[in-house]
């Protein structure tokens, strides 16, 4: 419930359900999975009000579980993701590449790859937006491009915040990269999808944004 209130713009009532959960995990000594799902949602409240510190030490008590024998940890890519997404808010671009790195290196080797795509997906466009703010906007281009692929592939392309939000990166690289008629055509399709919501969290609406405002400087 935490993240779908993130998700909608309710902040003080995400974080006022996070609070009551935690209390409740602590007092059952709940499972470390339930206590994990509270800590990924805590996150995207930190990171959606601009709270990357506080967010990066909430993380360290991810609890991670060691892969299954010829397995992997769903658990330690899990983290890998949050860090990820942590360093990119936190401008620790390079962290970021190599935490979202870490998650599709696994996955390549894996047998169990397709059971995993949607971590896939996040990882590429995590990649793509620390490449992007990094300078390298033709390397970006290719991981944001495969990001708003998989997401498109997994995803409902008309509703989805997350491809709204990779297909927002996407036109901010097109964008740079002076491919003007493909970055309006992305921008349009992430404004689409926001549209249908009546409720959107600012950390959706904002590359938008960012991207109009930018544009009408140039």
């Amino acid at each position: 419930m935490g993240r779908a209130l993130v998700d909608l713009d309710r902040y003080s009532e995400a974080g006022a359900a996070l609070d009551e959960a935690s209390h409740i995990h602590d007092a059952i000594h709940d499972s470390p999975a339930y206590v994990n799902e509270n800590i990924e949602s805590r996150t995207r409240l930190l990171l959606a009000t601009g709270k990357a510190a506080e967010a990066e030490r909430g993380i360290r008590n991810f609890a991670v579980r060691d892969a299954p024998s010829g397995g992997i940890s769903e658990t330690s890519m899990q983290a890998s993701l949050l860090r990820a997404d942590v360093a990119l808010a936190a401008g620790s671009f390079s962290a970021a590449d190599e935490s979202a790195s870490r998650v599709i290196d696994e996955l390549r080797r894996s047998a169990a790859r397709d059971f995993f795509s949607a971590f896939e997906a996040r990882a590429a466009v995590i990649k793509g937006k620390a490449l992007l703010r990094s300078g390298a906007r033709s390397e970006a281009l290719s991981w944001l491009e495969r990001g708003v692929s998989m997401y498109s592939a997994l995803m409902d392309e008309s509703k989805s915040p997350s491809l709204a939000d990779a297909e927002s990166a996407l036109a901010r690289c097109l964008s740079e990269l002076g491919k003007n008629h493909r970055a309006r055509r992305f921008a349009a399709r992430a404004e689409a999808i926001l549209a249908t919501h009546k409720d959107i969290g600012r950390q959706f609406e904002s590359p938008l944004r960012d991207l109009r405002m930018s544009n009408e400087t140039h």
